[in-house]
């Protein structure tokens, strides 16, 4: 009876196997083409993102009543649509990608100095951890750009100290464990510094860890820059970003409703296909997953 039953339930898993292996497939295949895009932007844009033209604004995309050259249509001041998204892509992947670069430095950083410091010091950086944790970094970010004025160097050190606190307390547990094996009590034998030790030994062991968090995380910024562009303290005129490009087509919905849905929907298949191709490397290096 119960080979029945295993061969019955055989074919759907096998099936739901499959659809995870396509879904992965298409997922990794989307990020390629944003990681392609936001590399050759300045190259295969065919306007200025910058130009208007007033005589062509609000062109609908070609098949829904518009003609080319304009793929994806224009804006309400007649700026080519494809132009300002492939622009908006290689901005708004060079914020999250910069972002989430110094979050990870400064929360890593913090996390080893916690343990390996211990006592006071590790008490410290646990309730600044605890602390960031507990607010709305959201809230805390529109007051902190309302206040100081957007610049892009400000927005991206803000946007960078999104989410740090995880890398902290992750590192800071993923180091407290490794320094108990053998290798490392073997290596101190021995007077090998603290940071040769670190550096060449424990970091290595637990990098994988990282960049699974890392790769997590990274959506969570894109949507970071994304909310605070649309509400207008994010990325500004003239430049552009996914975000921006979403808030500026938010008044236009019922007379041009491309213009919201095309940077909509790149942001919502981005940070979809960076969740599954996030979780997919988290199951193949999480070694008690494949036991």
């Amino acid at each position: 009876m119960d080979q029945v039953t295993a061969l019955a339930e055989a074919p759907p898993r096998r099936a739901r196997y499959l659809g995870g292996k396509v879904l992965l497939g298409v997922a990794v295949a989307w990020l390629a083409l944003m990681v392609v895009a936001a590399l050759t932007a300045h190259m295969i844009v065919p306007f200025d993102y910058r130009a208007t033209s007033l005589e062509a604004r609000l062109l609908p995309p070609v098949g829904l009543g518009g003609e080319f050259p304009y793929l994806l249509g224009t804006d309400h001041l007649g700026r080519d649509i494809l132009s300002r998204l492939l622009h908006s892509i290689q901005l708004s992947m060079a914020v999250a990608l910069a972002g989430s670069l110094i979050g990870a430095g400064f929360g890593i950083t913090l996390g080893f100095l916690a343990a390996h410091l211990r006592g006071v010091a590790d008490s410290v950086c646990m309730a600044l951890v605890d602390l960031q944790a507990a607010m709305p970094f959201m809230v805390v970010a529109l007051g902190v750009l309302a206040l100081f004025g957007n610049n892009f160097l400000l927005f991206i050190v803000v946007i960078g100290l999104h989410g740090w606190e995880r890398y902290a307390r992750l590192t800071r547990s993923l180091v407290l464990a490794e320094v108990e094996q053998g290798y490392v009590t073997a290596l101190r034998g021995f007077r090998a510094p603290p940071l040769l030790i670190y550096r060449r030994h424990v970091l290595p062991n637990i990098a994988a860890a990282l960049i699974v968090n890392f790769t997590l995380s990274f959506p969570e910024i894109i949507l970071l820059e994304s909310g605070l562009s649309f509400l207008g303290l994010g990325i500004q005129p003239p430049l552009t970003s996914l975000g921006n490009m979403l808030g500026f087509g938010r008044d236009y919905v019922a007379d041009a409703w491309w213009l919201p849905i095309v940077p909509g929907v790149v942001i919502f298949i981005t940070t979809l296909a960076m969740s599954l191709a996030g979780d997919a490397l988290r199951d193949r290096l999480d070694s008690s997953l494949n036991l």
